[in-house]
C-alpha cells in the first residue's frame, strides 16, 4: 500500500521534486491555470484568512481566563503564519516558480552527466529528501489529528468535563476557539462551527506541509548543489589541454553565480516568514510547556506535548537545514585546491579568479536579525525559557 501511494507521488518529468510540486499543486499554493480552478483556490485561501480573523476576534472575549487565552494564542499564531504563508507565496508566486524551475532544471542538468561521484551525490540528497518530506507530512498529519480530536478526547477520558457537559454547566469544546457570526451554543450552528474549524484545520495542515517540505527540499538541494560544485572544481584539469580548461572553469563561474543568484532570491522570499516562525515558536514552545505543568489530564499533556515537539520540529528542519548550506559553501573552493592547479601554470590567474568567486557564502536567514543555523536553534530555544519562567512567575 505505502509502495503504491509513493509510486502515485512521483513524477518521472520531476525526479527530484515530484512529491512536492503535486502537494503545491493539490493544495492550490500554486495556482492552476484554469480560471474556474483558480477562482475556487482563492475563495478556499480567503475563507482560511477570514477564520484567522475571527478566531482573534475571540481573544477578546476569553481575555479574562489565562489559561484559555494561552491556548487559544497559540493555535491563533499559528493559523496566521499559514495566512502568511498563503499570501507571500501568492503575491511573490513569480519569484518562487523561478527558484523552483531552476532547481529542477539544474538537477536535470546533473543526472544528465555520466559521472559515478555526482550520480551517488544526488541519489544520496534525492532519497534524504524523500525520507525528510514523508516524515514531515506524517508528523503534520499527527499533529492535525492531535487538534482535530482533541475535544473528543476530552470528552472520553475527562469524567469530571464529561459530566459538567450531560448537565449543561459547561459547553463542548471547539476545535479551535473562535467568535463565529452567531450562538452556536445550539445543535445546528455548533455543527457548522465545528465543521468549518475541523476544515480549516485540515487545510492549513496541508498547506504546512506543501510549504516547509518543498522549503527543506530546496535548502537540502543547494547543500547538493554545492557538493556537486566542489566535485567539478577537482576536475577542472582533465580536459588536459588548456582549452578544456577554460571551458571547465567557465561552466564552474557560471553555475556558481546562478547558484548564489537564486539562493538569494529564496531568501528573500523565505526569510521574512522564518523571522515570523521564530515568534510563533518561541511562544508556542513556552506555552505548551506551561500548560503541560498546569494539566492534571494525562491524554491533555500527550497532546499538548506532541504539539510542541511539531512546533519545536518545524524550526529545527529550518536551522538544520541552513547549517548544512552555510558548512557546504566552502566546498567549492577546497575542490578547485584539490584539482592539481600547480601543475599548470597557463591559467593561474583565471583559477584565480575562480578561487574568489566560489569564496562568496550562501545562507539563510529570519529576517535582518541572524541566520538560520543550530547555534540560532539553541538561542531560541533558550528564548522560549526565559518566556516560560516569566510566565510561571507572573502567574
Amino acid at each position: 500500500m505505502l509502495k503504491l501511494i509513493q509510486s502515485k507521488l512521483e513524477d518521472p518529468n520531476e525526479p527530484f521534486l515530484g512529491p512536492n510540486l503535486k502537494s503545491l499543486h493539490f493544495w492550490g499554493i500554486i495556482l492552476p491555470n484554469n480560471a474556474f480552478k483558480r477562482k475556487i483556490y482563492m475563495c478556499m485561501h480567503a475563507s482560511l484568512l477570514l477564520f484567522a480573523s475571527i478566531v482573534y476576534v475571540d481573544i477578546w472575549f476569553i481575555r479574562s481566563d489565562f489559561d484559555l487565552l494561552l491556548k487559544s494564542i497559540k493555535y491563533n499564531l499559528l493559523t496566521t503564519i499559514n495566512c502568511v504563508k498563503i499570501v507571500t507565496f501568492v503575491a511573490w508566486q513569480g519569484e518562487w516558480l523561478d527558484v523552483i524551475k531552476y532547481v529542477s532544471n539544474a538537477d536535470k542538468k546533473s543526472r544528465a552527466k555520466n559521472n559515478e561521484v555526482q550520480n551517488g551525490i544526488i541519489q544520496s540528497y534525492t532519497r534524504y529528501c524523500r525520507v525528510v518530506t514523508y516524515s514531515y507530512w506524517f508528523l503534520t498529519c499527527c499533529t492535525v489529528l492531535t487538534v482535530v480530536l482533541q475535544p473528543i478526547a476530552k470528552y472520553c477520558f475527562s469524567p469530571a468535563y464529561r459530566e459538567s457537559v450531560r448537565n449543561g454547566s459547561e459547553l463542548f469544546d471547539q476545535v479551535l476557539s473562535h467568535k463565529a457570526p452567531f450562538n452556536y451554543d445550539h445543535v445546528p450552528e455548533y455543527i457548522i462551527a465545528l465543521t468549518y474549524t475541523t476544515w480549516a484545520t485540515v487545510y492549513a495542515g496541508g498547506l504546512i506541509n506543501s510549504f516547509d517540505t518543498i522549503s527543506i527540499c530546496i535548502m537540502v538541494f543547494f547543500k547538493g548543489e554545492l557538493q556537486l560544485l566542489e566535485n567539478s572544481c577537482t576536475m577542472l584539469f582533465e580536459g588536459g589541454d588548456k582549452g578544456s580548461v577554460f571551458r571547465n572553469v567557465r561552466e564552474c563561474q557560471n553555475r556558481h553565480a546562478e547558484l548564489v543568484k537564486y539562493a538569494s532570491v529564496f531568501n528573500g522570499c523565505l526569510s521574512p516568514i522564518m523571522f515570523l516562525y521564530v515568534l510563533v515558536t518561541s511562544f508556542g514552545l513556552c506555552a505548551s510547556v506551561y500548560q503541560i505543568t498546569i494539566e492534571t489530564s494525562t491524554m491533555q499533556r500527550l497532546l499538548t506535548a506532541e504539539y510542541a515537539i511539531f512546533g519545536v520540529a518545524q524550526l529545527l528542519f529550518y536551522c538544520w537545514h541552513g547549517h548544512d548550506v552555510i558548512h557546504a559553501s566552502h566546498s567549492p573552493m577546497r575542490g578547485v585546491f584539490e584539482s592539481g592547479w600547480w601543475k599548470h601554470n597557463h591559467c593561474r590567474k583565471e583559477i584565480l579568479l575562480l578561487t574568489g568567486q566560489l569564496d562568496q557564502r550562501v545562507y539563510f536567514t529570519a529576517g535582518p536579525f541572524f541566520n538560520l543555523t543550530l547555534g540560532s536553534f539553541v538561542n531560541i530555544l533558550k528564548g522560549a525559557y526565559s518566556y516560560y519562567t516569566l510566565i510561571t512567575q507572573k502567574q
